[in-house]
Formats: structure tokens, sequence, C-alpha cells
């Protein structure tokens, strides 16, 4: 298991879970982005479908191109933390967000690029048995498989994206884990 050390204000990066620099027209504080998800089932189980469809949507006249590294989060229903889960996601590529490990064993994530049509919106379909999780509450970067993590419950699901300096959290889905 790696475990990295974190300064308080990597870790309070890491725990807020989305940040990034702005590179379209609009001002990065008024980013125009709606974020939504949606399940195909609202039920998990091992070995069935673990989808959730992402859709950001540009209500700008301009288009937004800026770099992020959304987040997952999984909250135990009525426990919130430290039954909350997280988990980095690269949503073009459906996989864990890359990171950098300097030799002081401090973790970077490296931000995914985002591009958003002015007026437009993109969706993208990530599945969250392929990313890699922990407790929210934690000195280690995510790197557990989702059913060796996650405990069976009643859970809150959302995905925050933004920049360093907006951040936007989609809305929440109440799931239900089972693993068996």
């Amino acid at each position: 298991m790696r475990v990295a050390r974190l300064t308080l204000a990597t870790l309070m990066l890491l725990v807020s879970a989305a940040y990034a620099t702005a590179q379209g027209t609009a001002a990065p504080q008024d980013l125009p982005l709606i974020c939504t998800i949606s399940l195909s089932n609202s039920s998990w189980h091992k070995g069935g479908t673990t989808t959730i469809t992402v859709r950001l949507r540009n209500s700008s006249p301009v288009d937004l191109d800026f770099d992020s590294s959304p987040v997952i989060v999984l909250s135990k229903i009525p426990d919130g933390p430290p039954d909350s889960y997280w988990a980095p996601v690269d949503l073009p590529a459906n996989r864990p967000i890359a990171i950098r490990e300097d030799r002081d064993s401090t973790i970077t994530p490296l931000p995914s690029h985002l591009h958003v049509s002015k007026k437009s919106a993109v969706e993208f379909v990530i599945d969250a048995d392929h990313m890699k999780w922990d407790r929210q509450i934690s000195s280690t970067w995510p790197i557990r498989a989702f059913w060796e993590a996650i405990s069976s419950g009643e859970y809150s699901l959302w995905l925050e994206v933004g920049t360093n300096d907006s951040r936007i959290k989609s809305n929440k889905i109440r799931l239900s884990i089972r693993e068996k």
C-alpha cells in the first residue's frame, strides 16, 4: 500500500477533491457548468453494473476548456464521514486519474483536460468498479478496488468537478450497495 506524506494544504485539496486551471474565455470563478449524474441501476452488487453517466452542460456563449481532477464521492447514509469514500477519475478516459509520485512520496494528481462547447453538453460514462477508492479522511491516495474499499449499505453518490476557483457538485443519488 502506498502511503503519501501530505501537507495540510495538499490534504485539503485532495479531500475537497477538485481543482484545475481554467483556460477558456469564461472567468474561472463564473464557470457556467451544470453537472448531473444518473445511474442505470440504483442498487449495485458484486458482478453487476456500476456505471455512472456524467453530463456536463455549458450554459455560456463561449467554449470552456479547463483541466480538472473530478472525484466520485460515496457517503454512507445516515452516517456520512468517516464512512465517506472518494475516487479521483479521468472522465474522458474512464479510468483513475493519473498521478505523479515524487521521491519524497508526495502524490500529485495529473488533471484531465475537459472541453465543453458553448451552449452544449458532453456525456461521459464511467465505471465505478474500474476506479481506485479509499476513505475521504485518510492519509493515503486511493488505491483500493471498489469492492475491497466499500462496504454494503445505503449511500449518497455525487461527482465534483471544477477548477482552482470554482467547484461544481452534481446532484446526489441514493444508492444501495450489496456485496452479494
